[in-house]
């Protein structure tokens, strides 16, 4: 190639190290490939202490032929290992082997492609995927294009990194050099599948201290930080709100006459501590695609049932504050689960239940203040008075009255509302609905209460139309 003579030109993934580029150009670079087979083993005998035999998988191919001195070489220093060298076997008959062997011991995966000769060639992706998921012991790679399936992982090579290291060396062999601004990373790390780990039993303690796990599950606290610090901003300013409230209110029984200002300002407080929780209920309601005014419809339809079901002034004005937070739990449900104009998938509808108990979590106390209330609240709006509800399948009076009224009232709404998913249903719908779900989904004293008072109910609703 007489053309590339003066070119800068650099090769990488050379296994041969007496390779070189001189018969094509004076201006090469190599790249070789050193693979990490000594840290390889070294992992292999800590991960697998009672290893026996290790299954060593190579075809015969240039670079497999590079490859398997060095491998041999280094077992010498292992003389209680046998190695099992795997050469000969098409895929599916490597696939029997692996599926029968001891999960004690290990499988080295290397270049493995047997079947060439009859014209048949698997790629990377596919050779790892069939031998993993079938193998009883982990198996072990030297590059990361292996990081398939249930491949465990190892020092890994990585092509890409390869790369961009052979990019930079070309920029600054140009006649006017070019920058190139790319990140360059080792060529070989520790690196692992998490779902492996877990298929294999091994303790990530056994592994060295700059492994990179792949996979490792994010929980919902680190992936919802920013939101969730708000949120718990929110909460700690209606919590200092409602003990400052709770605290004025014990103190009232000795005031005097003088101190009726006092009395004025915890009212005060009070209205800002509704308009507040309505905020926050707003916001919770319109991120899923609903009104604002849902959250105050059930507010003075869920005081309005507590009082004709016989609940003191206090307990209706309690339950009138926290019902608007039912739902808050939503705040950690994907938004395009809570807008899907469609029939949610099983997947889909198991993720929307868990928004009780996410927001029992968010709102749940030990001081038995009204912020514990809304945790009850939303943690049991879904519960059904046969016990078919969720999440706990609680049933009866188990389910607090405050969360049998809100989930009336809720429904009742929702039904009357237009949504992403439904249009609104008219009144002999929603009765009939009620009717028919007297003493299964809903406490049939109060769906009594509520049927025989219908048109004060639907007073109060129209008060508050959605915009």
């Amino acid at each position: 190639m007489p053309n590339l003579q003066n070119l800068p030109t650099v090769a990488a993934g050379i296994s041969d190290l007496n390779a070189t580029l001189r018969p094509i150009t004076n201006k090469g670079i190599i790249l070789f490939e050193i693979d990490s087979i000594k840290e390889n083993l070294d992992l292999i005998k800590k991960i697998r202490p009672h290893l026996k035999q290790l299954y060593y998988l190579s075809d015969t191919g240039i670079s497999s032929e590079l490859l398997r001195p060095q491998i041999l070489a280094a077992m010498k220093n292992y003389p209680n290992i046998k190695l099992v060298e795997i050469r000969h076997k098409t895929l599916q008959q490597t696939r029997q082997i692996l599926a029968h062997i001891s999960s004690d011991d290990a499988v080295l995966l290397t270049h493995f492609n047997t079947e060439v000769n009859q014209n048949i060639y698997y790629g990377y992706s596919k050779t790892a995927i069939d031998l993993s998921t079938v193998s009883k012991a982990p198996i072990v790679v030297l590059w990361n294009f292996y990081l398939k399936g249930d491949v465990l992982g190892g020092y890994v090579n990585g092509s890409y990194r390869q790369g961009v290291q052979m990019v930079d060396l070309l920029g600054r062999q140009l006649s006017d050099p070019v920058q190139i601004n790319l990140e360059v990373k080792p060529f070989r790390e520790p690196v692992f599948q998490y779902h492996s780990l877990k298929k294999y039993h091994i303790d990530e303690s056994l592994l060295p201290a700059n492994a990179v796990i792949m996979g490792q599950p994010v929980s919902f606290l680190a992936n919802h930080y920013l939101l969730l610090s708000i949120f718990g901003s929110i909460i700690s300013m209606l919590i200092i709100i409602i003990v400052f409230q709770f605290y004025r209110l014990k103190r009232k029984q000795e005031m005097s006459e003088k101190d009726k200002k006092i009395v004025s300002l915890q009212s005060q407080t009070l209205q800002i501590q509704k308009k507040l929780i309505h905020v926050l209920g707003n916001s919770i309601e319109t991120r899923s695609g609903e009104t604002g005014n849902h959250v105050k419809r059930v507010a003075q339809l869920s005081a309005y049932l507590g009082k004709l079901a016989g609940l003191s002034a206090r307990e209706c004005e309690v339950l009138e504050i926290i019902s608007p937070m039912h739902d808050v739990g939503k705040i950690g449900i994907p938004e395009a689960i809570l807008n899907k104009p469609g029939r949610l998938t099983d997947a889909e509808r198991e993720l929307m239940e868990t928004h009780t108990q996410i927001g029992h979590q968010l709102l749940h106390n030990d001081d038995g203040d009204m912020i514990a209330l809304a945790g009850i609240v939303a943690l049991e709006h879904h519960e059904y008075w046969n016990g078919q509800g969720y999440p706990y399948k609680k049933m009866g009076e188990n389910i607090h009255i405050y969360a049998r009224i809100t989930t009336v009232t809720d429904v009742f709404d929702a039904l009357k509302s237009k949504r992403c998913y439904k249009e609104a249903w008219p009144l002999d719908k929603v009765i009939e609905y009620f009717q028919k779900n007297k003493g299964t989904q809903f406490d049939p004293t109060l769906v009594t209460l509520f049927l025989d008072n219908i048109d004060e109910f639907v007073s109060i609703r129209n008060l508050h139309p959605d915009l």
